[in-house]
């Protein structure tokens, strides 16, 4: 079974195999990070941040190969902490917000990056005269790296964010990325920005 098998199937259990070659049934619940769907859902708007909230180039992010074969996300540190806001994105996930959806973050970047991330949009928000503004971020886990970025916020999407939030719309930049939401969950509504 494929990853993206796993989270499209309704079956409650799926056969796997470990790496020491076990097979055996197992619960796809035990893949979801949230363990039950909320009974009561807020309506959220959820964005991506690198190409959609500012203008860092693609040159200084992007998936690396490693010596020992690993591949990587990579994001130039000084950059992600002091790319330029756009503006207009944050007034527009503002707006979002004051009609009551709640503002959820999907990022590549690592959770190595998320002090950098929080402060860099409370920045944006500020920017724009709305500093009390929450939101939720999800970043790239430290064992993710495996996993490239269209798989890493689908797989996320579907077991951190779904169970948790209706998703009013998904806004993101990289084409790769959308086609693999759109594949995954079909019901979402994607609002592509371009750079």
């Amino acid at each position: 079974m494929t990853i993206a098998e796993l989270y499209k199937t309704s079956d409650p259990f799926v056969w796997v195999k470990n790496l020491c070659g076990d097979e055996r049934y197992v619960s796809r619940r035990d893949f979801h990070v949230v363990d039950d769907e909320f009974s009561q859902k807020d309506h959220a708007i959820v964005c991506d941040i690198d190409g959609v909230l500012n203008f860092i180039p693609k040159g200084h992010r992007d998936r690396i190969l490693l010596e020992d074969g690993e591949a990587c996300q990579w994001t130039e540190l000084n950059l992600s902490s002091t790319a330029v806001c756009n503006t207009d994105m944050f007034k527009l996930l503002a707006f979002f917000y004051n009609q009551g959806k709640k503002l959820v973050f999907l990022t590549a970047r690592g959770d190595s990056q998320r002090l950098h991330t929080e402060i860099w949009l409370r920045k944006g928000f500020t920017e724009i005269g709305y500093s009390h503004i929450e939101f939720t971020l999800f970043m790239r886990g430290w064992s993710c790296n495996d996993l490239e970025a269209p798989a890493m916020k689908s797989q996320m999407m579907q077991s951190c964010i779904l169970p948790v939030y209706d998703v009013d719309f998904f806004i993101e930049d990289c084409p790769k990325n959308v086609a693999a939401m759109r594949e995954a969950c079909p019901h979402i509504q994607i609002m592509q920005v371009h750079g």
